[in-house]
């Protein structure tokens, strides 16, 4: 019984660390996608400006 309690233990801190994984790579992606529309917002009024 001891085995099979600590294999289903070392199995939710598996899983536990993939969905902590998944959200901050979910955080990640969205945070790039902002990112990189405020850039293009900034980048494309200099560039309106220019012309």
């Amino acid at each position: 019984m001891e085995m099979a309690a600590i294999i289903l233990k070392i199995l939710l801190i598996i899983l536990l660390m993939g969905l902590l994984v998944m959200t901050f790579l979910m955080f990640g992606a969205v945070a790039c996608d902002l990112f990189k529309i405020i850039r293009n917002r900034k980048y494309g009024r200099k560039r309106k400006e220019e012309k």
